[in-house]
């Protein structure tokens, strides 16, 4: 049976859904800031307009087929730049699969199971937390410096996490997520395990 879950705060709805007393929850990652999405279709500009180039230099007499071949390629390539890029992005921010919560404790997305006596807490977190970016130099470099931490900084505001401390160690249930995301997650979890 699935159920969808109002979180305390106000925000988006936490699907759940519960067999045997196991309650799956997949959480939904936060998506990339705007900007952030928009440099990977910059970067695929590249390669359409060296696509549109040649075939406007193999076939000088084909009237506007360049540019529809520059666009075409410009399209395809924006999408796997921007699928990539979007992988990338959320390893980073270690985006997880769906886990299970019950009251004898957690099943995480790769079958590992933490029983609620080891469980010490359930916390936040961010991944992006303590990387830092130097920024100094001249010119494009300073720019180019500037813009990439200021990237980080915007990736950062998507790239909570809700863990669980067992055993001395941490491990991450959720990823990828706003902080409002990540705080609903965490009190959803505790709530049922009855913490």
């Amino acid at each position: 049976m699935t159920a969808m879950h109002q979180t305390p705060t106000g925000a988006a709805s936490i699907p759940t859904a519960e067999e045997n007393g196991w309650f799956t929850m997949a959480i939904r990652p936060a998506r990339l800031p705007f900007r952030v999405a928009l440099s990977s279709w910059a970067v695929a500009i590249i390669p359409g307009c060296l696509i549109g180039i040649y075939t406007a230099i193999q076939a000088p007499r084909s009237g506007g087929l360049f540019l529809v071949t520059g666009i075409l390629a410009w399209l395809v390539s924006g999408w796997i730049v921007n699928r990539l890029y979007a992988s990338y992005h959320n390893a980073r921010r270690r985006v997880q699969g769906p886990f299970q919560v019950s009251a004898l404790g957690l099943r995480t997305s790769d079958g590992t199971l933490i029983p609620l006596g080891e469980v010490d807490g359930i916390h936040l977190g961010n991944a992006m937390a303590g990387r830092s970016a130097l920024v100094g130099g001249f010119g494009i470099a300073a720019g180019a410096a500037q813009m990439g931490a200021a990237a980080m900084d915007r990736i950062a505001t998507v790239s909570y996490t809700t863990e669980v401390e067992h055993r001395g160690k941490i491990t991450v249930l959720a990823g990828g997520l706003s902080q409002v995301q990540a705080r609903a997650v965490c009190l959803e979890v505790k709530r049922r395990l009855a913490m």
